[in-house]
């Protein structure tokens, strides 16, 4: 009498595509992990490492419903809780389906400011004793470079402009002379900034830091500064996140939060 033929084969390549190992599948099978190893290779039934099979049955049916709700919350853990999955397989779903995911899961930062107003307001005072008038930006970094006050770094040019709203506006708020305009000041609404902010995304290829967008700004006029940029959301991060579906086009049929164009 011949051995018996062991499971249909079917019913073994559904079990091991489930991610389960050689062991659970012979106890639900009633044989040993070794049989189970032999049947696998005589039904030619292909080697997947087994971390890789749980992934792809873990978020087989559920792409479209991961990826609609890392939209709305932007966190993996959060998404992973709603929707039943491991925040491990989310994350891997979302990194392979979601372009620059990161810039998405950013916090929004709630700190505390380092520095009071009055604080940079004494520092650009100060400043003016040595550094020729009217006093420029890149002047006072250079010479702010290194230096502390009060115990802590010198506050840079960057951190006063985004405090005051530009360094025009610092310098006069300091009672300090500050260059003419040259004309009435351009005025920008949330679509300009969020329109410039991604020409520079794109240009560059990746999410821009403030520093990264103010090097890529010099040299082309009508666009808004940093400080002007950073006043049209409640922080650079989420900026950023409003700017994506510009950078992003190609998933503006899901219904995005803090579309500027909303």
């Amino acid at each position: 009498m011949g051995a018996s033929p062991g499971p249909r084969p079917e019913r073994l390549a559904a079990l091991y595509a489930r991610g389960l190992t050689n062991r659970e599948i012979g106890r639900r099978l009633g044989i040993s992990k070794e049989r189970v190893r032999q049947l696998l290779s005589r039904h030619q039934i292909p080697v997947v490492p087994l971390e890789e099979r749980r992934y792809v049955h873990a978020i087989r049916g559920h792409e479209a419903e991961v990826v609609t709700a890392f939209w709305n919350l932007r966190d993996d853990n959060a998404v992973a809780a709603q929707v039943g999955l491991q925040p491990r397989h989310v994350r891997r779903l979302i990194d392979a389906a979601v372009p620059e995911a990161d810039v998405l899961r950013r916090k929004r930062r709630r700190r505390r400011p380092r520095y009071r107003d009055e604080e940079l307001i004494a520092a650009l005072q100060e400043a003016s004793c040595d550094l020729a008038s009217p006093m420029g930006y890149e002047a006072f970094n250079c010479w702010a470079a290194g230096k502390q006050r009060n115990g802590l770094p010198w506050p840079g040019p960057q951190v006063i402009s985004l405090r005051f709203g530009g360094w025009r506006r610092a310098l006069t708020l300091a009672g300090l002379p500050a260059n003419a305009t040259g004309g009435r000041p351009a005025t920008y609404d949330r679509q300009d900034v969020a329109e410039a902010v991604a020409a520079a995304w794109r240009d560059l290829g990746r999410a821009p830091s403030v520093t990264a967008y103010q090097t890529w700004r010099a040299g082309r006029a009508g666009l808004p500064s940093p400080a002007t940029a950073r006043r049209a959301a409640d922080g650079w991060d989420d900026l950023l996140v409003a700017c994506y579906p510009l950078v992003h086009r190609s998933l503006g049929s899901a219904r995005y939060p803090d579309d500027p164009a909303r």
